[in-house]
């Protein structure tokens, strides 16, 4: 019985021996190749590659590591190789020309299918002739002792590493240059913090120091007395060492216009008198010489104050300057301190006139012209369009009758924007000699015209313009607030034939439209 057991035990125990061994070996051909390029050589399998005859290209005879020679069946064969762990890179030098090769396993030189090498790869480690490997081999030599044995080479060119380090010498660029920058921020930031407070402090100190003869040499003396003062009488109002400096000039300038604008009379031309004879006129015209825009600007408002007749050649080339705020000042400050009332200046303008620019010239032209008659029929002459406009609205705004003529001569060629500013004028005048105009604006595309020549005929139509209403509004397609202006402009030439429109129409619209306006509470609504 024991002999039995023994017997059982040992063959079972084989053959559990021979299945394990019999799994080592993958069944898979991929597997299969991946398995023996781990084992990297075995005794006696070896392989090779195979490429038809027709498909071989002759970049193939290069390849000195495969060595391909002609077949007995007219296609090439590489030499035997029995290195596994060289199949891929062998594989890739073929397929790189296009060409897909075929595998030949070898069993001792011999062709074979790949279950026989398998089965004598199984066999050889059965019998304990090879030893197979299931992983991949590690380096168990002492690196640190096979570098001791190598002279010392530097790998950076460089001595000092934190140069060599060409991200460490980046990063720490980069800090120091922001912390240099910022520091030099900091530094002219407080530089021009002690200047300003130096600056305040002066300009106080220049002010208390003017206050004083500013406040009495005007109330101790008439305008003769200080123009016949001599220059040292006036260095002992104002020392001749602080009238050289920059800064007490632009202070003493500074509390001069401001106290001329205040003041009324004999007191504005003491003032004035003073100016001239401090001799601070050839300070603003040094000013107006700069190249600053804001330099320019402040100039042209000292010279504006203080009537500067002297610099009128030098102010006329900058009411075509590029800067806004330099042509504007120069333009208000020719009209208000020229003595003739030609516009001529305003007739060239290239640069457009704003709305703001019209408001203030305006002002100023409506002083100027209750002194004498303004030449504005020039400005009908300008070929900027912003200036033809301005110059219709200053003849409505000013009442100027005598340039009816002038403005019938615009209707030609008029823009949309003037035919409104027109109709506008004509509206205002009762210019019912204008009526074919207002007439001719009935048949404009422009919405803006078009209302605008309906406001205009409900002052100046006549039956005819009554006639032209009608037909608009039965072959126009208009909108509401068109009806409501034809309709009341009809109301207001003729009420019978406005009535007899409601009642022959079949909109809704207008019918409701012809209540509104015959309500007496909510006709004006």
């Amino acid at each position: 019985m024991k002999h039995f057991l023994l017997s059982a035990f040992l063959f079972l125990y084989t053959l559990n021996s021979a299945l394990s061994q019999n799994n080592v070996v993958p069944e898979d051909s991929t597997a299969f190749v991946d398995f023996l390029i781990l084992q990297e050589e075995v005794p006696g399998l070896g392989y090779r590659f195979t490429v038809s005859g027709n498909e071989y290209p002759e970049e193939l005879n290069q390849l000195g590591d495969l060595g391909f020679t002609l077949n007995s069946e007219g296609g090439y064969t590489s030499k035997i190789l029995l290195n596994w762990a060289q199949f891929f890179d062998l594989e890739n030098q073929i397929v790189q020309f296009q060409v897909r090769p075929k595998l030949e396993f070898l069993v001792f030189s011999s062709p074979n299918s790949i279950t026989g090498c398998r089965d004598y790869l199984l066999e050889i480690i059965q019998t304990g002739d090879y030893n197979p490997i299931f992983e991949k081999k590690k380096t168990t030599e002492d690196l640190i002792a096979l570098a001791s044995q190598e002279p010392y080479t530097p790998f950076q060119k460089f001595r000092l590493f934190f140069v060599s380090d060409y991200k460490l010498f980046l990063v720490s660029g980069i800090i120091i240059l922001f912390f240099t920058v910022s520091s030099g921020l900091t530094l002219f930031m407080l530089i021009l913090k002690i200047k300003k407070g130096k600056r305040d402090k002066l300009i106080e100190k220049y002010d208390q120091d003017i206050l004083l003869p500013l406040s009495s040499l005007p109330f101790e003396k008439e305008v003769e007395e200080i123009q016949a003062m001599s220059i040292d009488e006036l260095h002992e109002y104002f020392p001749k060492d602080l009238l050289e400096i920059e800064l007490y000039q632009e202070v003493l300038i500074d509390r001069i216009i401001s106290l001329n604008k205040k003041m009324k009379g004999d007191f504005k031309l003491k003032f004035k008198t003073l100016y001239l004879l401090l001799g601070l006129d050839k300070v603003s015209i040094r000013l107006l010489k700069e190249k600053s825009w804001d330099r320019k600007t402040l100039a042209l408002v000292q010279i504006n104050e203080m009537d500067l007749v002297e610099a009128l050649p030098m102010i006329r080339p900058l009411v075509n300057h590029d800067n806004f705020y330099v042509r504007s000042q120069a333009v208000a400050t020719l009209l208000n301190i020229s003595e003739s009332k030609d516009l001529a200046f305003l007739r060239d303008l290239t640069y457009p006139l704003s709305n703001w620019q019209q408001m203030n010239y305006l002002r100023i032209i409506k002083f100027i012209s209750s002194q004498g008659v303004v030449n504005i029929d020039v400005l009908f002459e300008s070929k900027n369009e912003t200036v033809r406009l301005f110059a219709i609205k200053l003849v409505r705004q000013l009442g100027r009758l005598d340039l009816m003529d002038s403005l019938s001569s615009l209707t030609k060629n008029a823009t949309d924007q003037e035919k409104v500013e027109l109709l506008k004028t004509y509206a205002a005048f009762g210019a019912h000699m204008e009526l074919s105009f207002i007439h001719e604006c009935l048949n404009s595309f422009s919405s803006e015209v078009f209302q605008e020549a309906i406001s205009a005929a409900a002052i100046l139509g006549d039956d005819s313009t009554i006639l032209r209403l009608s037909r608009i509004l039965n072959s126009r397609q208009l909108s509401f607030g068109q009806l409501k202006l034809i309709l009341f402009a009809m109301r207001e030439i003729d009420f019978e034939s406005f009535d007899q429109a409601i009642q022959n129409t079949d909109s809704i619209d207008i019918q409701n439209i012809g209540k509104h306006l015959k309500d007496p509470l909510l006709k004006n609504v």
